[in-house]
């Protein structure tokens, strides 16, 4: 298989600035991915600065180079959702996750794909415990990286909605925290692997609602076995501690215990994609 491509300008320009029905004929297994890793696939290191490419989700096949200027303008004055995957994917089998999103009726004329080192897991309790930890410090990193991207897709998008999955809440938070106030529309986070109560205000995350100018949906399941002791207190597995006490209608807890088995469950769940179809 071919794993490297580059397009010729001429052709990335048909994709880029065609009409909308003829760019979704063209895209339609394809999305524009924002890599933070190491020759775009390393899922350990990170990359001097952020790649941008053309992948295509079916086989992960890497296809035509877009800068910065190119994103923008192919977000410009549409609905976009960003997708930041949870630690130990490898980039393959993120594609797979991200390609189930791309292929659900969704309201969005866009879905831009992030990948960050987050590791991959091993057959090892121990070993995974530890890349647990080495995970959360990298999504710190990765979020800070991503930040002016996420800022600029912001300034160019119509509207500008981000969905993490498990620790990738922490890159999708930081990218929040370091970029500019009301950045994004609308945050979902499924199965995030961080406290319960780490979105009130004056605790760690507690800068998240000035951050979004809509909603902020947390999707838990009880059933969640990747957050059985120790981690039962992370917010995957109980949804926010005290959205209730919140002023208006900011914080949504969405309960998906009866859809969601397992960790990776919310990829496939129409529990996220019906709401996300509201």
């Amino acid at each position: 298989m071919q794993r490297s491509m580059k397009l010729p300008a001429t052709a990335l320009l048909l994709l880029l600035f065609a009409p909308a029905a003829q760019a979704q004929a063209h895209l339609a297994d394809s999305l524009p991915v924002i890599s933070l890793q190491k020759d775009f696939e390393d899922t350990r290191r990170f990359s001097p600065a952020p790649q941008i490419r053309w992948v295509r989700t079916s086989n992960a096949g890497l296809l035509g180079e877009l800068d910065e200027a190119a994103l923008q303008q192919a977000v410009r004055g549409k609905n976009v959702l960003v997708l930041i995957h949870g630690m130990g994917t490898s980039f393959a089998w993120t594609m797979h996750y991200y390609r189930r999103l791309l292929h659900r009726d969704l309201p969005y004329d866009m879905i831009v794909g992030v990948v960050w080192p987050g590791g991959e897991v091993k057959n090892s309790r121990l070993a995974n415990g530890l890349l647990f930890l080495q995970a959360g410090a990298r999504a710190k990193k990765a979020g800070k990286k991503l930040a002016p991207l996420l800022a600029a897709l912001s300034a160019s998008a119509d509207t500008l909605d981000v969905l993490t999955h498990s620790l990738g809440a922490k890159t999708g938070l930081f990218s929040l925290k370091h970029g500019p106030a009301n950045n994004i529309d609308n945050l979902f986070l499924t199965a995030p692997a961080i406290s319960a109560r780490s979105l009130l205000p004056h605790k760690r995350y507690g800068f998240a609602a000035g951050r979004v100018r809509g909603k902020i949906a947390v999707f838990y399941s009880r059933n969640d076995r990747a957050f059985a002791f120790p981690a039962k207190r992370k917010m995957g597995r109980r949804g926010f501690v005290g959205a209730a006490r919140q002023p208006g209608e900011k914080f949504i807890n969405v309960d998906c215990s009866e859809k969601v088995l397992s960790h990776m469950d919310y990829w496939r769940s129409r529990a996220v994609s019906q709401f996300l179809e509201r």
